[in-house]
């Protein structure tokens, strides 16, 4: 059996909500706009990275502006990327975990690993265990031999009127 990540994590944060999604395949009748909102972020973003057009941010392009202003200026490319890339990480028990790295660059032998988040940042998430980020960290140290990978999340949210772009790094003190 297959669970991606954000499956795992929902039923982390609330099993009965897990139940109704994934088993019941109860869907809302009208789709969040966080979900919409970060697809055509991660959309613009992934085609960006890797040199093909640009689909229209139609309602989010102050999102796209945030991002490529910003990210030459706090995220250095290396000599091998990730780009959207679908993971799977085999469990003891027989299961696989899969997901997708937002963004991984190799840089001087090592990796460094970078999710998108259209969410402005809360307090309560600094130096938190991010499953998400945890997963791709072992997958990248399984499955391509890395030593070291640095973690980060890329914000891109709205506030006071403009689009903030924010980095928010995790030492391998907070994970491990």
């Amino acid at each position: 059996m297959q669970i991606s990540v954000s499956q795992l994590a929902n039923f982390i944060a609330c099993p009965r909500k897990w139940w109704f999604s994934h088993v019941a395949k109860l869907t809302p009748i009208v789709e969040p706009e966080a979900l919409r909102r970060g697809r055509t972020v991660h959309e613009y973003i992934g085609a960006w990275l890797s040199g093909k057009p640009l689909p229209d941010l139609g309602e989010y392009s102050n999102y796209g502006r945030a991002f490529t202003e910003n990210f030459p200026l706090h995220v250095d490319r290396g000599e091998q990327e990730l780009i959207e890339t679908r993971v799977e990480v085999p469990t003891s028990n027989g299961h696989t975990l899969v997901g997708v790295i937002d963004y991984a660059t190799y840089i001087d032998e090592e990796w460094h690993l970078y999710d998108w988040k259209t969410t402005k940042p809360k307090p309560f998430n600094v130096g938190k265990i991010d499953l998400q980020l945890l997963v791709y960290d072992v997958t990248l140290r399984e499955l391509r031999a890395a030593k070291s990978v640095h973690r980060s999340h890329v914000f891109i949210y709205p506030d006071s009127g403009s689009t903030q772009f924010k980095r928010q790094s995790y030492e391998d003190s907070t994970w491990r």
